[in-house]
């Protein structure tokens, strides 16, 4: 039962979303750079399967292990709704991308391509690195602040303009 909730658990779940990520980050700059989607490595699908597999067991375990009402109710909630949904998204991206290749060798080029373009998922994946502020509570409260103080930003950059604004005319005046 605490095996979800311990240190080891944590520091492996927050490692695994950054190579997550980091893995994203290197699939799109592939695909950005060929416009042949086939030459993507095989390996990405495979090590992507391997990661939302855990991912999935991961939130299997906390829902068993906290029961409904804990998962749903507890003081996590928020969070678990939120792995929900990006688990969610992620085993929607892997069956879309197996889903492709399966019919991509049955289908026109034309309707494999409308197909792909469907998996604007992949995008959605990123977000996963919001986990990451779960697990650090000091980044966490650094993000807060600075969220907290962008109306004060706002108005600093508003009479920063006025300030400029004023200044320009006088110049030009003499």
């Amino acid at each position: 039962g605490r095996v979800v909730e311990s240190a080891f658990v944590t520091q492996g779940v927050m490692l695994l979303v950054f190579a997550h990520v980091i893995l994203l980050g290197f699939e799109v700059d592939i695909s950005a750079r060929s416009s042949n989607l086939e030459d993507i490595p095989e390996w990405f699908s495979v090590v992507n399967f391997i990661i939302v597999c855990i991912f999935v067991v991961e939130l299997l375990l906390k829902f068993i292990y906290l029961g409904c009402s804990g998962f749903w109710c507890g003081s996590d909630s928020g969070w678990n709704f939120f792995d929900l949904v990006i688990v969610a998204v992620s085993v929607a991206d892997v069956i879309v991308d197996y889903w492709s290749k399966v019919l991509s060798e049955t289908i026109v080029m034309e309707e494999l391509r409308v197909l792909r373009s469907l998996r604007f998922v992949r995008a959605v994946r990123s977000i996963r690195i919001i986990r990451i502020f779960r697990y650090m509570a000091a980044l966490r409260t650094l993000v807060l602040s600075i969220v907290s103080t962008m109306a004060s930003l706002l108005w600093t950059l508003a009479l920063l303009l006025v300030i400029i604004y004023a200044f320009g005319i006088i110049l030009t005046q003499v």
